[in-house]
């Protein structure tokens, strides 16, 4: 959760790759149901993790714990 105040510094590039997806699988699949493109937008390979600093030593700490 975002402290009031804090700005993540990668949203416009996040949001830029995010559509890009979209674009791309629409353009692909056609006449297909919405969700079906939103998922294969949201499978696509990122060019990077999309998580704040937080959530990610969260998550690593949990792998390293084994969990």
């Amino acid at each position: 959760m975002k402290k009031k105040g804090s700005v993540v510094e990668f949203n416009d590039q996040r949001d830029k790759e995010l559509l890009q997806a979209f674009k791309s699988q629409l353009h692909l699949l056609g006449t297909v149901p919405l969700q079906e493109v939103f998922t294969r937008a949201a499978m696509m390979p990122a060019s990077r993790f999309w998580v704040s600093e937080r959530r990610a030593m969260i998550v690593i700490s949990s792998m390293l714990k084994g969990n």
